[in-house]
């Protein structure tokens, strides 16, 4: 849990908002969408903390002390500890594809569109007999 160095505020645990599953599968869907594996770690952690480290370990097949190990900051856990916390928490990972970013039309071919439509509604007026092309464009 984070520490604070003022009296007046309280510190902040994450875990006193998971309440139902809906909510865990939220928090960690938007801790996996970051890409860290720490921060993924640390939002188990606190879906742990919420859920009774206790309860969880003794669902997931795992012993108490194990759990605090494997959710601990930095430590490294298996795929298979992860996989069995998640079921026992009652979620489940779900992969998607990237959304791909919408293509943007650079600067560059967005004048020339706009130069080949206005090129395209007005022709350039042509020259008369005996005029330069300079005094037809005047």
């Amino acid at each position: 849990m984070p520490k604070t160095n003022s009296p007046h505020l309280k510190p902040f645990d994450e875990a006193q908002y998971l309440t139902d599953e809906s909510a865990i599968a939220e928090y960690l869907n938007a801790a996996a969408e970051i890409g860290d594996p720490a921060v993924l770690l640390d939002a188990f952690a606190a879906v742990g903390r919420a859920r009774g480290m206790t309860d969880l370990a003794s669902k997931a097949g795992l012993g108490r002390e194990s759990l605090y190990k494997a959710l601990a900051p930095g430590a490294q856990p298996r795929y298979d500890t992860i996989f069995r916390v998640a079921q026992a928490l009652g979620v489940g990972f779900h992969f998607a594809a990237p959304k791909a970013p919408a293509k943007r039309a650079s600067k560059k071919s967005a004048a020339k569109k706009a130069f080949t439509a206005v090129v395209r509604e007005e022709p350039a007026p042509q020259p008369r007999r005996g005029e330069s092309r300079a005094t037809a464009k005047s």
